[in-house]
C-alpha cells in the first residue's frame, strides 16, 4: 500500500496546474536560505565543518535538487488549494473542536490555551482542517 505522503506526491506530480515562475523563484530563495542555515547550524554544533569554499561547492551540488524542491513545494500548495476549491469541503464546529483537542494533546496544553490562541470559535483552524480533508481526499483517489 502506498503511503499518504507518496500518494500526495504522485497526485501533485500528475496534476495539471499552472505554476507561476516568480513563486518558484521566491521558494527557491527560501530553500537556499534554509540550506545555508542548516549548514551553519551543523558547523556551530560541530556535526560538520566546512569552509566557505566547501559550502559553495555543496550548494552548487544541491542547486538542482533545491530547484526541484522549490517547484514541488509551490505546486503542492497550488494543487491543495485547487482541490479545496473544487471539492468545496465543509468544516463543522465538531471538526474544529476535534482539531483543537488534537493540538492541545500534541502541545500538552489545555483547551483554554488553544481557545485563547485560536479564538473561541476555532475559526482560525478552518483552513488546516480543509487542508487535511484535501490530503485525505487525494489519498483516497490515489488508493483506488
Amino acid at each position: 500500500m502506498i503511503s499518504k505522503e507518496a500518494a500526495i506526491r504522485r497526485f501533485v506530480k500528475n496534476y495539471e496546474i499552472e505554476v507561476p515562475q516568480p513563486l518558484v523563484e521566491e521558494e527557491y530563495k527560501f530553500c537556499v536560505m534554509n540550506m545555508k542555515h542548516q549548514m551553519r547550524y551543523a558547523e556551530m554544533t560541530g556535526t560538520a565543518q566546512m569552509n566557505p569554499i566547501e559550502q559553495m561547492k555543496a550548494m552548487k551540488v544541491m542547486e538542482e535538487k533545491l530547484k526541484e524542491e522549490a517547484y514541488y513545494n509551490v505546486k503542492e500548495e497550488l494543487v491543495i488549494k485547487d482541490v479545496i476549491h473544487k471539492q468545496d469541503f465543509v468544516v463543522t464546529r465538531e471538526e474544529l473542536e476535534q482539531h483543537a483537542r488534537e493540538i492541545a494533546e500534541r502541545q500538552d496544553s489545555e483547551m483554554e490555551m488553544v481557545k485563547k490562541f485560536f479564538g473561541e470559535d476555532f475559526k482560525m483552524l478552518e483552513s488546516d482542517v480543509k487542508r487535511q480533508k484535501a490530503e485525505n481526499w487525494i489519498y483516497e483517489q490515489m488508493s483506488e
